[in-house]
Formats: C-alpha cells, structure tokens, sequence
C-alpha cells in the first residue's frame, strides 16, 4: 500500500510528466508551415499542402493589361528574303523576319604600357616613363567587375571563376588573382555604399539581418531594402546599436521588420511589423489541439481576408484610402478581440503568443495609412537570400575583406530583387571600378601562383600540413627562400636542414 503521502508526492509528479509529454508531442507536430524551422527538415511522410481552391479567374492577363514583349535587338547582320508577289493569287506581300541571336567570339583586348627611359642629353641624367595608375593592377575594371559577378552573383568559387575566364574570354587568370580582384572590388564602391546608405536613411525600409561568420567570430549582415536601392552591413552584433550603424537612432521614415527586439524601441507608427511572421504563430496554435486551436483558426481566416484586399490594391482593383476606410476597421478590431480573448484562454502557448502580438499591435497596420508600405518584409528578406546561400556553401568569410565583399554589394548587386530596373551587377562594379583608384601595388609575379607552390610542395592531406620534395632539405629551404623573394616578404634564417622553421613561415604565409 503506497502512504498518501508519496500517493502526493506521484500525483504531482504525473500531472507534470503529462504537460512535459503533451509538450514533447506538440514539438514533434511542428514542421515549417507552423515554425521557423526550413522546408528542407521537414520529415517525408509529411502531407503536402492542400490544393488552393479556384479564385475564379481566368488563366492568363487581365483585360488591358500592359503588354510585355521581346526588346527588337540591333542587328549585326540582316539576311533578306523576300518575295514580290504571292505564288497564288499574285498579292503583294509583307516581309517577315525572324532573329537568330548569337554571342560573339570575344578574345582578351591587351594594352602594354612600355616604359622608356631617355637620357637628358644636357645633364645626361636618366628619366623614366611614368605608367597609368592601372598598370600596376594587371587586369581592367571590366575584368575586374566580371570577376567578381561571377564570385559573388553567381557564387562561383576562385577555380571556377578562373575556369569560366578562361573558357569565355580566353583569359588566362589564376584562383589568387581572382582573390585579388575580389579584394579590390570590395574596396572601390565604398563611396557608393555611403551615399546609398545615406540616401535609404530618410526613407521608408525593410530591415532585416542574418548570421554572418567571420573567421572564428560570429557576426550578423544587415541589410536596409527600398522599392528601387539595398544597402547592406557587417556587424559584430544583433543589437540595437548595430540597428543605429545601419539606419540611425530614429530614422525618419517607417522600417518594416521582424518581431525582434532590436526594433521595439521605435515608435509604432513609424514601424511595420511585418504580418508573414504571425501566420506561422496561428498555425501553430492550430497544431497544439488544445484550446487555443479555435483562436488559431479564427486568426489565420481572418489573415485571409486581409491579404486578400491587400492584393485587390496591389493589382489596382481598390485603393489604400478604399481599404484603411472599408476593410481596416472592423478586421482590427476582430483581430484585437480575437487576440485579447486568447490571452484569457486555458492554453499557455497559445496565451504568450496572443501576449506578445499585442504588444506589437499597432505596428501591424502602419501599411494601411502610410503610402508605399507593405504588409510583410519580403523586399530584405529577398535581399539577404543570396548572402544566405553563399553562407550555406562556403561557411561566411574568413576576414574582414570577405565581409566587405559581402556587404559592399558585390555579392548582391546595389539594387534588391523585387525592382525590375535593377541594373546588371558587372555594369555597376565597372563603373565604380572606373571611378575609383586602384592601389599602388604591383601584379602577382607568374611563378607565385598556386601551380608554382605545387611544383615545390607536396600537401599531406591526411596530416594536415606542407611537405618537403625528395631532393631533401636544403633545397626545400632554398624554395621557400625564392618564393618570399616573388612575394618580396623577408624569410627567417634557416640553416642547413631546418626545415621545421622554414615550414612554419611558409604555412603562415599561406594564412
């Protein structure tokens, strides 16, 4: 016979297992349309999504539509055919033409800058030509700037990108130039970045930031998106203070974000909550099967009929003053009340997520009054997609010159994905590319590039670590001894045979 004491003691202890159980199951419910988890991880006996149902439009444009066809190229060659008159009837006829696009055979245009020297025959004192500020580079902007849309846009890695030089152009380029190239494209639209980022400042945007590692550290890349400009950001953290860095303490025009903390402090008409993030907290409400499932479903048809005005404005058929005097009052305070009254509900996720939407409320419906606002923060969401992929592929930067890559707007173009005018990423990096300076630093010598440094060494991959070649240990110092002279770098002094000094410095000169 237990004692009612311990009988007690196993109630309590039950009645908690119970919740932790019910818990455990709820989490084992979740998939990506109720939490914040990618489709990639959802299970594969999960039930594909339930077909929409007809709208009852008609496949195809909408009466009087804008037409959209093929922009009529300008011709290289025009081969005619044409007949004087029909073979039946002996009608006059009207010419057709069909066009053949084709991309030309494109060989590298070299220019070599001689530098003469001539001697003075007065004072007999010798005077050398002076190069242009690119001669020292080795490659042009345009070589530059497609180097680094085809790294950045198209995420190629170093060798792919040299392989693509080679096989489109004919130009021979190394994995280290294309590293170089990429450094300097970093560096030249600073001014740019500036000015765009001054310029997003004063206007309404979408905010939005994603992990970003840099080396062993971890940092965040932030990015500010409008209707036709993006600029973007490393920062160290996801605070407050990184939000200033970017957008200022109290910027002027609304910025639609997330539900994270780093924009509570903004006043609420001049933040747009965004309304994509809630949809998932009903789902999941919906999921639980507990109370709070009847509020969960309320709140995602009323989510319907939100977002289903809002697509009669965006498509012309109604107008913001037509949805913020119709439909806005009486769906805000459906929604107000629904949420109040899950709050009091026996469902404690269901209440802390009813709890916390009511203390962004008011930022839910700043898109109703404010032109050119939208509901949800798709334009940065878009925006840091590829910076997304590219992370997932190459693990963030290793330093400080990769994040700028990133962040200058190389990787992503200058402009976000939702604009159609947004301009070709190798066109804008040429024309910064031409504005700006390069450094006064000489090209790479040939012999320093990776095939050189695999004649000379061998990669251990299991241990890790640079090997010497047979011809023993002398000439493996005396290798490392010419390659610091191509990279005009100074070498420790090594005797005969040292080859465990002569290792360290060249692996930290590989680093």
């Amino acid at each position: 016979m237990i004692p009612p004491e311990a009988q007690a003691v196993l109630a309590v202890a039950i009645a908690a297992f119970e919740v932790q159980i019910a818990d455990l199951k709820a989490s084992l419910k979740q998939d990506s349309s109720d939490s914040s988890r990618p489709p990639s991880s959802d299970p594969p006996h999960l039930k594909p999504a339930p077909p929409r149902k007809p709208s009852g439009r008609r496949r195809g444009g909408r009466p009087g539509r804008r037409r959209n066809d093929r922009i009529r190229l300008d011709a290289v060659d025009v081969v005619d055919a044409r007949p004087d008159r029909c073979r039946r009837c002996g009608e006059a006829l009207e010419p057709l033409a069909r066009q053949v696009c084709e991309v030309p055979a494109v060989r590298p245009h070299v220019v070599e800058h001689r530098l003469h020297g001539l001697t003075c025959p007065r004072c007999g004192a010798s005077t050398c030509g002076a190069p242009p500020d690119r001669a020292g580079v080795g490659y042009g902007p345009q070589t530059q700037a497609v180097c680094a849309a085809l790294a950045g846009e198209n995420r190629l890695s170093k060798r792919r990108v040299a392989r693509a030089m080679k096989g489109l152009y004919g130009l021979p380029i190394g994995p280290t130039s294309v590293f170089e190239l990429e450094r300097r494209t970093a560096e030249a639209p600073a001014p740019i970045h500036a000015e765009v980022l001054e310029h997003i400042r004063g206007l309404d945007a979408n905010v939005d930031e994603t992990s970003w590692p840099q080396g062993r550290e971890r940092g965040w890349l932030w990015t500010a998106a409008t209707t036709r400009l993006a600029a973007f950001l490393v920062a160290a953290s996801r605070s407050c203070d990184a939000f200033a860095e970017l957008m200022g303490r109290s910027p002027p025009g609304v910025v639609t974000s997330d539900r994270y903390s780093a924009y509570a402090h903004l006043a609420a008409e001049r933040r747009q909550a965004c309304r994509a993030h809630p949809i998932r907290d009903f789902r999941a409400m919906v999921d639980h099967d507990d109370a709070g499932s009847a509020i969960g479903e309320e709140l995602l048809m009323h989510s319907g009929v939100l977002f289903d005005a809002w697509s009669k404005v965006r498509v012309g058929e109604s107008s913001r003053p037509a949805f913020a005097a119709e439909t806005l009052p009486w769906l805000r305070r459906e929604v107000r009340d629904l949420l109040e009254a899950g709050v009091k509900w026996d469902a404690e996720k269901t209440a802390a997520s009813c709890r916390e939407a009511l203390k962004i409320e008011p930022s839910l419906w700043t898109f109703a009054t404010v032109e050119g606002v939208e509901p949800t923060n798709n334009d940065a969401e878009r925006g840091l997609r590829q910076a997304v992929c590219w992370r997932k592929t190459s693990f963030g930067a290793d330093s400080e010159g990769g994040s700028r890559f990133a962040a200058a707007g190389s990787l992503n173009g200058s402009s976000p994905p939702s604009n159609p005018a947004a301009a070709n990423p190798a066109t804008c990096s040429t024309s910064s590319l031409k504005r700006s300076k390069p450094t006064a630093q000489a090209a790479a010598h040939p012999r320093s590039s990776s095939t050189g440094r695999e004649r000379l060494l061998s990669w251990d991959s299991k241990r890790r670590r640079w090997w010497k070649h047979k011809s023993g240990w002398k000439r493996f110092v005396v290798s490392c001894r010419q390659l610091a002279a191509w990279a005009g770098e100074p070498v420790p002094e090594t005797k005969e045979g040292s080859y465990l000094v002569a290792n360290l410095w060249w692996r930290a000169r590989l680093a």
